[in-house]
């Protein structure tokens, strides 16, 4: 097949180029131009989404994958400019659309046909209050303007290499060090996300069967806890860590934020590890183990280059602060 790939050069993105160019798939890019030392011999469409798409006219694809796409008036520049030369739309979307995810747990997991947000197709900066809303406001684009011809796929957390967010390689790379490490004392509670290199299988999936609707993409909800995940890390690094389990109550009393235990989800949030992907798997959907990914983590953080530092998560000296004033209150 003809694939574009509107992004295709940052984390999900070039998991999916991945994924196409192993499939033996032809695939064109279009973005901005700003990494070009990644898949340097493919065709680039170069342009501003956010301002013409002028150079998708008069090019014909079976299918487009769209992975960057924040904003409705980014569609409508895409599809103006595409006009009806290609077949198929793969967009890739989010689990934070639902409006009951940052709720405290509930016993039926969220699905497809859950309540979304109400849809905001007028912000002018992507923010976590806005987020989700802006792509509400996509998919109910792509509905009207593709009805019957596109895919909207809902991750949840994507972890894996080329994350630039680094949110999953933190606490990996943390354990895999040794020491005393700050963990939170509730993790057996679940934990719940999605390998990119599975994403990307599902997004080309999607593209070459022309699956249409929408599908949670996202390991089964209460497979893995958290300690499986701090556990394997121990495990397969051969670390020697003691970790130092503290109470999210004080946690939260000492303005222990998102970006310095990324990924760790609060009580009160914990309807964000209880999405169902039964839609998906019974679409073909296949998730790897845990233990896959977090070896994944660490064989790509084995080698990042000295300068490529993890900036997520707690700095050595705001940890030992931690733990300490943990001790002395406990």
């Amino acid at each position: 097949m003809n694939i574009l790939v509107i992004g295709g050069t940052q984390f999900v993105g070039r998991h999916v180029v991945q994924e196409a160019l192993g499939r033996g798939h032809n695939v064109t890019l279009c973005n901005r131009g700003s990494r070009p030392d990644v898949f340097p011999g493919l065709e680039l469409l170069k342009a501003d989404r956010n301002e013409s798409l002028d150079v998708l006219k008069t090019r014909h694809w079976d299918v487009v994958i769209d992975t960057c796409a924040y904003f409705p008036n980014q569609l409508d520049l895409a599809l103006d400019a595409l006009g009806g030369n290609f077949g198929h739309y793969v967009f890739i979307s989010t689990i934070s659309v639902y409006a009951d995810l940052l709720k405290p747990s509930q016993p039926d997991a969220i699905t497809e046909d859950s309540e979304r947000l109400t849809a905001l197709a007028d912000a002018e900066e992507v923010t976590p209050e806005t987020y989700g809303r802006l792509k509400v406001a996509c998919e109910d684009l792509l509905k009207n303007r593709l009805p019957g011809s596109h895919a909207s796929l809902r991750p949840g957390l994507v972890v894996g290499p080329f994350d630039h967010t680094d949110r999953f390689a933190y606490f990996t790379r943390r354990l895999s060090e040794g020491g005393q490490v700050l963990l939170p004392a509730d993790a057996d509670r679940p934990l719940q996300y999605i390998d990119a290199s599975d994403l990307a299988s599902f997004t080309l999936n999607s593209a070459e069967q022309t699956l249409t609707g929408n599908y949670n993409v996202v390991v089964p909800p209460g497979r893995y806890s958290y300690r499986d995940w701090f556990e394997l890390a121990v495990r397969l690094s051969g670390s020697s860590a003691q970790t130092v389990a503290v109470p999210p109550d004080f946690l939260a009393e000492q303005d222990v934020g998102p970006r310095e235990l990324p990924i760790y989800v609060p009580p009160s949030y914990a309807n964000l590890m209880n999405v169902s992907s039964a839609r998906a798997l019974t679409a073909g959907l296949e998730v790897r183990s845990l233990r896959a990914t977090v070896q994944g983590v660490l064989d790509y953080l084995s080698n990042l280059p000295a300068e490529c530092i993890v900036e997520a998560g707690l700095s050595s000296e705001r940890e030992a602060e931690l733990i300490q004033a943990w001790r002395a209150s406990a």
